[in-house]
């Protein structure tokens, strides 16, 4: 799909020998797009000899994985946890905001939480396409 975007204005999906929708890649994504996904890395520090130990450790140590799942899922209320591996935690947010107010409510999560790295993404074509793929109706075989 990268190449689609690179090298194409238009784009056409079919599904099932059947034209679904054709248009610009913004105007699918307008269109077909379900809300973006979002990844939140939360800090770590490094833990010196003299503190004890070695290594890393998360910012917030008291704020668990889960707490913050549970923070986005108040701030975005159609959200979907992707998955979490070490200090970082994917959501699908199925709800179409403006950026200002996705950003609003990233900035509340600041308050509670540090983070390493913030990406919001809108849907990519790959997630548009697989739902096509996904919602298709298979003519019955006799």
């Amino acid at each position: 799909m990268e190449e689609c975007e690179a090298s194409c204005d238009r784009l056409c999906i079919m599904v099932a020998g059947q034209m679904t929708c054709l248009g610009t890649m913004q105007h699918l994504r307008d269109k077909f797009g379900t809300g973006f996904t979002m990844q939140l890395v939360q800090a770590r520090r490094i833990i010196s000899s003299t503190e004890g130990g070695s290594g890393e450790e998360p910012i917030a140590q008291i704020k668990s994985g889960q707490a913050l799942d549970k923070d986005v899922a108040d701030l975005f209320p159609r959200v979907r946890v992707l998955g979490a591996h070490e200090n970082a935690h994917d959501y699908h947010i199925a709800q179409k905001l403006p950026w200002s107010v996705v950003f609003q409510k990233v900035e509340q999560l600041e308050k509670s939480y540090t983070f390493s790295n913030v990406l919001i993404q809108d849907t990519n074509l790959e997630q548009i396409f697989m739902a096509f793929a996904t919602k298709r109706n298979v003519p019955a075989m006799h």
